[in-house]
């Protein structure tokens, strides 16, 4: 009985408060067991798995996600999908609020943690049209009032059930096949995006989302290089450098060369443990991470860079490097996506099933101090877009 009675008071309509009227209605989605309590003259829509409360211009948009995702982190992410500026935010590990300028109008986001799930709601005002306003017209956005938040909050409080959005890569990869048909790799499948490979080598980029290279090769001389064999194309240093300091020195000169990009202020911030001999014998290797500076912005990546003198030509040496690399601030899906780009980057088999290997490995080694998002390899790197296009 005690059971029955607190299970009735629990999902029983709420009553009248001062900031809005009683819950009088229970609105329900039959396929997917979604309930939730409101004032007469709200209604209930669904897009996948997310739910629209809504009466004229005031919504509430509710969903719920299995992850294991922080709400201060998935409570990020969201905005970043809708290309938010972010005011007012208060954040933690289990619960999220701020609020949020984006296209369609100021609104709030609100993120709670409940046992696997986060409870997810934004609440937003959108005003009537303007009288006379053409039926394709823009509408008035007005600013969401204390009281309608506090009465949407009301609402999503005694949100019951429903089926959980579903996570995922949110990133579509397509095939991509280099001119000469010497390597193959899946790419991101996004606007923006351009993509060439040549002799093995695959890279791409998209100046607002990250970058990516694999398999290149590129010389650095000395003063002991013949001075007949000495190329303006290709980097100088001083002597020979390892892998560290190829990547914070030789790197960015031969990347202003061959590709006119400016990599400034590099700073390795993790190496993965036992991979400087992932190139052989000879090499000076390493898997690393590194926050630097691409024309004018701050971007974080994670390199395999190898060092090693070459023969028959005196004093001066190769790098091989491949990298992924993502803007600070992009979605951690981008950089999550070229992560398995990069995994399935094919120049051969074998090579392919060692990659493979180290890809594995870094996905589940924690850089101290590293610079991508641990986001980035969780699984709440997740399509957050699917709460977004539910609104």
């Amino acid at each position: 009985m005690l059971v029955a009675a607190l299970l009735a008071l629990t999902l029983a309509p709420a009553a009248a408060t001062a900031h809005g009227p009683a819950l009088t209605r229970t609105l329900r989605d039959a396929k997917t067991g979604f309930a939730i309590h409101a004032p007469a003259g709200f209604k209930l829509s669904q897009h996948g798995d997310v739910y629209t409360i809504a009466k004229g211009g005031l919504k509430l948009i509710y969903a719920r996600a299995k992850t294991s995702q922080s709400a201060a982190a998935a409570g990020d992410a969201i905005a970043r999908a809708q290309g938010a500026t972010v005011s007012k935010r208060s954040a933690s590990a289990r619960s999220f609020r701020a609020t949020l300028a984006t296209k369609q109008g100021v609104r709030v986001l609100e993120l709670h943690r409940s046992g696997a799930y986060l409870r997810i709601a934004t609440y937003a005002s959108g005003g009537a049209r303007k009288a006379g306003a053409a039926a394709a017209g823009p509408r008035a956005h007005a600013a969401i009032t204390a009281n309608q938040i506090a009465l949407l909050r009301q609402i999503a409080q005694t949100a019951n059930g429903g089926r959980p959005i579903a996570l995922g890569g949110g990133v579509r990869l397509k095939p991509f096949t280099a001119q000469d048909g010497s390597a193959t790799a899946f790419v991101p499948d996004r606007p923006g995006w351009g993509f060439d490979g040549l002799r093995g080598v695959i890279e791409g980029s998209n100046p607002k989302e990250g970058a990516f290279a694999f398999g290149v090769v590129f010389y650095v001389q000395t003063p002991a290089t013949f001075i007949l064999l000495r190329d303006p194309r290709f980097p100088q240093a001083p002597g020979f450098l390892d892998a560290a300091g190829s990547l914070t020195t030789a790197l960015p000169e031969w990347l202003s060369t061959c590709c006119r990009a400016q990599m400034t202020n590099v700073q390795i911030t993790g190496q993965l443990p036992g991979s400087d001999q992932f190139l052989g014998a000879g090499f000076s290797s390493g898997f690393f991470t590194a926050n630097f500076t691409l024309n004018g912005r701050a971007w974080q990546g994670v390199f395999l860079l190898g060092s090693n003198p070459t023969t028959g030509v005196d004093g001066t040496f190769f790098v091989y490097y491949s990298y992924v690399a993502v803007p600070v601030g992009t979605s951690p899906a981008i950089g999550a996506a070229l992560l398995q780009t990069w995994a399935s980057w094919n120049p051969s088999a074998d090579q392919a099933r060692r990659r493979n290997e180290t890809l594995a490995t870094i996905l589940s080694t924690h850089f101290g101090g590293g610079p991508i998002d641990q986001a980035v390899f969780d699984e709440a790197a997740a399509r957050w877009d699917a709460y977004i296009r539910g609104e």
